[in-house]
């Protein structure tokens, strides 16, 4: 913990996308405290596929890629 009474904490989290409820609990001889908020947790740029639930033999389906760029650089992507 910093002089100024905050602290960088490194966090491993599973891929994801959501929010998530960070909790904090902090301590002393003579104090106690708590917060809490939710975060946000993405990635740049989301991918979502959409493809048929069921299939048949002799069926043909089309696989539907969704590209979102959320916070990536505006580029060209393949």
């Amino acid at each position: 913990m910093g002089t100024d009474g905050t602290a960088n904490v490194d966090l491993a989290i599973p891929d994801f996308n959501g929010t998530v409820r960070l909790m904090a609990v902090a301590w002393s001889a003579g104090k106690l405290g708590s917060a809490h908020t939710d975060v946000i947790v993405r990635d740049s740029l989301a991918l979502t596929a959409a493809a048929p639930r069921f299939l048949t033999l002799g069926d043909e389906a089309r696989l539907e890629l969704d590209v979102h760029n959320v916070e990536g650089p505006a580029t060209t992507y393949q």
